[in-house]
């Protein structure tokens, strides 16, 4: 049992990483051997609680050992510098049997890279039975085939089938190497790290202020879609020769931190010194480039300063791969689609009929049901031109570590470059305010596909992800900004979900009651229906929406700018791949 001091943060879920460790000094100096300066040594990396015996008695000069409280999460370095700034000197540092610790769940036993949670292809079942082994009555799960992290990194679609069984009560096995013969698209994507290039707003300015060929008075929508493309060229030429592969540069400034740091023991001079701090500031500096770069490929935005552990990373981008890779598909008539071609297209039939939708040829609207509620400055504060700092505020406000859409640029990149690119884009926001309808470039929306769990094989069983263009979202965003102040007057008190500052409990706690009381003796007796509304939202009518809007008095102006917003071309994204570019028809 290990006692530890209490903290408001003390979650009884989660183990504590701070361990006693063995850190040893080989062939530290003797003079340094002595309590006081080992625990300051040991407070570089922790708690310090004892030296060993024959480090106090100083009968091995060879090494000294200290033990440690540590918290193993972190990275420690292998070197400390002991003694003066001129006298000193590097010393070694080596930690003993350090334990494993799985840092996503907070447990001992186990590293990322072996979390079955995590990763859990590790404890992946095969295929066809899930049994190996049958006598009697008794079935039971006797042989496997077992990967370690390295085959899992090369050979991450491989598959175990239970063959049936013949002459034995043992069922063998069978191992497939599935290739992913699906060439993922090389569309653009701006890379969050070249940001913290030095030379990288001096490279976008340089671009965005050219001249626009082969019109340069085209304005509006068109010339911020002009300069985004152009842009996307000089980018992909300067992240490939100028800012380099990221991993290579690593390699690179470690090599040279080593060259230096023998340098510096063989010729400790102020030079030596200043070039060897030079360069691991380099290195860090690049480090934090990698985390940036595997932080945006995971997508995710809940990592702190101690999760920069690039196995971490890489656990997350195997598992994503393969929980979100689609092997087969089946229809709802039962017909199974086990080869690329064939799920490619029975994704995309099948999502052109969700997306197709028409079933009620009834009236759609009572019109004597629906009140006038909007009145004329109501109407001309919806469609006023933005100013500039209602389009910013609007940016900034935006998550800026969503993923980016078909157009390949992310917030940061517009955050980041404001002062150079903010003309044009209040440019295109008030042409389109004005009524233009919005370029085909701007309507492309990417329908990403999320596996409600392991395995999936309908496509009804996917939760939809639409990614847009920037200017597509901030246009939105915008008019929800707007419309958000006259929301209280549209919407009913009885609407308590997917509204801003209410709650669905209320509902749950009165459907509770309803059917606690659903046994009470009265005339008649009671009855309870359950309906179940799939995916309400995303099968809306825009014919009824329009409609209801107009009834509501919402002027046509304000109509036919909901009318340009909504209405996208759709791309289907199947295994890193575009298909489909269809327009929906909810009518």
């Amino acid at each position: 049992m290990r006692i530890l001091k209490w903290n408001p943060f003390f979650d009884v879920k989660e183990e504590s990483p701070i361990v006693p460790i063995w850190i040893s000094f080989p062939n530290l100096r003797l003079h340094f051997f002595n309590t006081k300066v080992l625990d300051v040594l040991g407070l570089i990396f922790g708690h310090p609680l004892q030296t060993d015996q024959a480090t106090a008695s100083r009968t091995r000069p060879s090494v000294a050992r200290v033990l440690v409280e540590v918290d193993i999460t972190k990275k420690y370095a292998n070197e400390v510098w002991v003694g003066s700034k001129t006298l000193g000197y590097l010393q070694k540092v080596e930690f003993e049997k350090v334990p494993d610790f799985c840092n996503h769940y907070k447990s001992h036993g186990h590293a990322l890279s072996e979390c079955f949670k995590l990763r859990p292809e590790l404890k992946k079942t095969p295929n066809n039975s899930a049994f190996t082994w049958y006598r009697s009555f008794m079935w039971q799960r006797l042989d496997r085939i077992l990967f370690n992290k390295d085959w899992i990194s090369n050979f991450n679609m491989t598959q175990v089938h239970h063959l049936s069984r013949t002459l034995s009560d043992h069922a063998p096995l069978l191992m497939l190497i599935c290739e992913n013969n699906t060439k993922a698209s090389f569309a653009f994507r701006f890379q969050n790290m070249l940001i913290t290039h030095s030379d990288f707003l001096n490279v976008v300015a340089h671009n965005w202020n050219a001249i626009v060929f082969p019109d340069n008075n085209i304005v509006g929508m068109d010339r911020l879609w002009d300069k985004l493309s152009r842009l996307k060229q000089t980018l992909r030429w300067w992240n490939k020769y100028v800012f380099k592969n990221i991993f290579d540069n690593i390699k690179e400034a470690e090599g040279k931190v080593l060259e230096l740091e023998t340098s510096l023991l063989d010729n400790h001079s102020d030079d030596n010194l200043s070039n060897l701090d030079n360069a691991k500031h380099h290195l860090f500096h690049l480090q934090n480039q990698e985390e940036i770069f595997w932080k945006q490929k995971t997508a995710i935005s809940w990592s702190t300063d101690g999760d920069r552990n690039t196995i971490f990373f890489h656990a997350l981008v195997n598992k994503n791969r393969i929980r979100n890779h689609i092997h087969k598909m089946v229809d709802p008539q039962g017909n199974v689609y086990d080869t690329e071609k064939l799920v490619f297209s029975s994704g995309i039939d099948y999502f052109k009929e969700v997306f197709n939708y028409s079933k009620l040829n009834i009236p759609i609207v009572n019109a004597n049901v629906i009140p006038k509620i909007m009145d004329e400055d109501e109407n001309l504060l919806l469609t006023q031109l933005p100013t500039e700092d209602e389009v910013w505020n609007n940016i900034k406000d935006m998550n800026g570590d969503s993923v980016d859409g078909p157009d390949g640029f992310t917030i940061k990149f517009f955050v980041k470059t404001w002062d150079i690119i903010k003309l044009d884009v209040i440019d295109a926001v008030h042409d389109f305010f004005k009524g233009t309808p919005y370029p085909k470039f701007f309507l492309s929306t990417n329908i990403v596909l999320i596996p409600k769990e392991e395995n999936t094989t309908y496509w009804n069983e996917f939760i939809l992800i639409s990614l847009c263009t920037f200017f597509n979202i901030l246009v939105a965003k915008i008019n929800a900004s707007r419309i958000s102040f006259i929301l209280p007057k549209i919407i009913s008190i009885n609407q308590t979900e997917f509204v801003k500052g209410r709650s669905i409990f209320d509902n749950i706690l009165l459907a509770q009651d309803m059917v606690h009381d659903l046994n009470a003796k009265v005339t008649g007796g009671n009855i309870l229906f359950k309906l179940d509304i799939t995916k309400a939202y995303d099968n809306l009518k825009w014919d009824f929406l329009y409609k209801v809007l107009h009834l509501l008095g919402f002027n046509d102006s304000f109509l036919m700018l909901i009318k340009n917003s909504i209405e996208n071309f759709f791309f289907i994204i199947i295994n890193g791949n575009n298909y489909g570019f269809f327009l929906p028809k909810m009518v």
